[in-house]
């Protein structure tokens, strides 16, 4: 005989580890946006943005297309800091064709952190410490060639 499934307990659970997450998520974000728009406003690194893994593949909802579906990208950029790209499906597939599309496309569709719902900030979490990295060494290597 199968066994029931507490469903209430499950989705219980589920709604916990998010909280935790976005709450973990927020926590490592804390002033780094900050920051990250300072030296924006300073021009040094003018429009770089930085591509993270894909965090979420999802249908539209109620009223959207129903032969495309959204991406959502996690990403960093000096104007908007830590954040994440929502593509469509459908655009996503024809950029790719482009081995520049998605960076040329991205530098104005980062949708920063602190504006994203909160599933994604959670999902955001464990593509912080990278991209963050990532910016630091691009810093790095910028700064080295302008002394």
């Amino acid at each position: 005989m199968a066994k029931k499934r507490n469903y209430r307990a499950t989705l219980k659970q589920l709604n916990l580890r998010l909280r935790h997450l976005n709450e973990q998520a927020e926590a490592r974000v804390e002033g780094l946006n900050e920051q990250f728009r300072a030296l924006h406003a300073t021009g040094m690194l003018h429009n770089l943005v930085l591509l993270g893994s894909v965090i979420l593949s999802r249908p539209y909802g109620v009223g959207g297309p129903f032969d495309s579906g959204q991406s959502i990208q996690a990403a960093l950029s000096l104007r908007a800091g830590v954040g994440a790209i929502y593509w469509d499906t459908e655009d996503a597939a024809t950029l790719a064709d482009d081995p520049d599309g998605y960076e040329r496309e991205a530098s104005g569709r980062v949708v920063p952190f602190e504006e994203c719902e909160p599933a994604v900030r959670a999902l955001l979490y464990s593509c912080i410490p990278d991209l963050v990295e990532r910016m630091i060494k691009e810093i790095d290597r910028a700064e080295g060639k302008h002394e």
